[in-house]
C-alpha cells in the first residue's frame, strides 16, 4: 500500500532499520515541514538520498535514489531560533514510486509516495558464515565498539557495515536496495575483502562537499 509522506533529502545519508540520526532543520521549508508534522501529529519522514549532480538544483527538487528508509522521529526540540533537532530512528526500506506536484506556497518541502519492502529478518544463528565475516569485518574497522552488533540480526550486520566501508555513495546505494537480507551480507562481505585485497578503486569525488548552510 502506498503512503505519501515528507522527505528529507541529504546527498550522504542512508538511513538503514535501527540507525539512529541526529538532524538539524534550519532551512524554512523543512522548519514549516516539521510544523506540519507536528501539527498533523506525524512522526514518520524519508531520508532521501541525492544523487550526483544535486548541486545545481538543490534548491528545486534534485533526483532522488530510488530506495530510502524510513524513519519515526523519536525525540524534537525546537530551539530559541525556530530550528528544529530531532532524532530519527530508522524503520525499514521504502521505494519511491512518485513524487506528486505541489504548490510551493503551502508546502514548500518535497512529499513521495513511497510503497515498503518486505525484508524478512534473518537471525545471525540462521546464517553463522554471515554472521561471523560480518562481526569480524565490524571489529576490524571499529574495533571492541562493534561488539554491542554481537547476536543483532543479518540484516542489521550487514547494513552497519554497509556504512562503515570507504566506498562511493553510489556503491552503497546499490547495496543497501539489495532487500533479500543474505544476499545483502554476502554482497558487502564481497566488498569488503575486494577492499582488504586492494581490487577496488577510491571512491569517486561527488562535487563539492556538503555545504553546513543547507540542510
Amino acid at each position: 500500500m502506498s503512503q505519501l509522506l515528507p522527505v528529507f533529502p541529504l546527498p550522504n545519508l542512508i538511513l538503514y532499520p535501527g540507525s539512529l540520526v541526529p538532524l538539524h532543520l534550519f532551512e524554512p521549508r523543512y522548519r514549516k515541514m516539521m510544523e506540519d508534522m507536528l501539527a498533523a501529529d506525524q512522526s514518520e519522514l524519508i531520508a532521501g538520498t541525492l544523487l550526483p549532480g544535486w548541486e545545481e538544483d538543490y534548491f528545486e527538487s534534485p533526483a532522488l535514489f530510488p530506495v530510502a528508509g524510513v524513519g519515526k522521529i523519536q525525540q524534537v526540540r525546537q530551539d530559541e531560533a525556530g530550528n528544529f533537532n530531532l532524532i530519527l530512528c530508522g524503520m525499514h526500506r521504502m521505494q519511491i514510486v512518485s513524487e506528486p506536484e505541489r504548490d510551493d506556497t503551502v508546502t514548500p518541502y518535497r512529499k513521495v509516495m513511497v510503497e515498503k519492502l518486505e525484508e524478512e529478518e534473518v537471525a545471525s544463528a540462521e546464517a553463522l558464515d554471515e554472521a561471523e565475516g560480518l562481526l569480524l569485518a565490524l571489529q576490524a574497522l571499529a574495533g571492541s565498539s562493534a561488539n554491542h552488533a554481537v547476536g543483532k540480526t543479518i540484516n542489521y550486520l550487514a547494513d552497519v557495515l554497509l556504512v562503515q566501508l570507504p566506498l562511493g555513495m553510489q556503491e552503497k546505494l546499490d547495496l543497501f536496495a539489495v532487500v533479500d537480507a543474505r544476499a545483502r551480507a554476502r554482497a558487502v562481505l564481497k566488498a569488503w575483502a575486494d577492499l582488504q585485497r586492494g581490487e577496488l578503486p577510491p571512491p569517486a569525488a561527488s562535487g563539492p562537499g556538503f555545504s553546513p548552510d543547507r540542510n
